[in-house]
């Protein structure tokens, strides 16, 4: 009753393709978000915090865009997304994905260099997960990836991805970026970053969504 309008939305996907085990993708970015929720139950924060598991990301996140079109559900007013999904592989590059101002992505780094998480940010919209119905609300969000081969990653979607490939160390590694910048933002008096997504940053989003209809 007491928070600010806004917050932060932390999602994964629990959905799989037909055929394969789920692993990494993205049964390790359900577990991220439950260990996050789980270290930040005691927080008070000044604006809320929202934890979602959506279906059907493999049908081009219906979940997701459901969720964004229902108003009870407020998406259009969060500040900040953090998409966890495909992270946990034992070798590989970690890359996030950011769609938002140049402020954001300086925060974000600063974050990453104060734990020591290596990471790649790639400042570009990226339909293929949960994060993206959010952007074409003009909400900044990042979805937090990790590559293992030059295509992407070398088990995805196969008979390959089971809980072998996974590294408990990884995805701690990831919930621990992931919990830090959500209670930053969720009790910091002042966005540390410009919440407003670049002129050019909402073309290229909308550029996107319209060649999904096209499909």
């Amino acid at each position: 009753g007491d928070q600010e309008t806004g917050g932060v939305l932390l999602c994964a996907h629990h959905d799989a393709v037909l055929g394969t085990t789920g692993a990494e993708d993205n049964a390790a970015g359900v577990g991220c978000i439950l260990a996050i929720a789980e270290a930040l139950v005691d927080l008070k924060p000044r604006r809320s915090l929202k934890f979602v598991s959506f279906g059907t990301e493999e049908q081009l996140s219906q979940g997701a865009f459901t969720y964004v079109e229902l108003p009870a559900n407020r998406a259009d007013e969060l500040d900040l997304v953090l998409n966890i999904d495909s992270v946990g592989c034992w070798t590989g590059v970690n890359e996030v994905y950011l769609t938002g101002s140049a402020q954001l992505h300086q925060y974000l780094q600063q974050q990453m260099d104060a734990l020591r998480w290596p990471g790649i940010i790639r400042d570009e919209p990226d339909g293929f997960s949960d994060h993206f119905p959010f952007t074409v609300k003009g909400v900044p969000a990042a979805w937090f990836f990790r590559r293992n081969c030059a295509g992407g990653r070398w088990f995805h979607h196969s008979i390959h991805e089971t809980v072998d490939v996974l590294s408990p160390q990884v995805l701690a590694d990831c919930a621990s970026l992931c919990a830090t910048v959500a209670r930053d933002v969720a009790t910091a008096p002042k966005l540390p970053y410009v919440r407003t997504l670049p002129p050019a940053t909402r073309r290229a989003v909308q550029a996107v969504a319209d060649g999904w209809l096209k499909v």
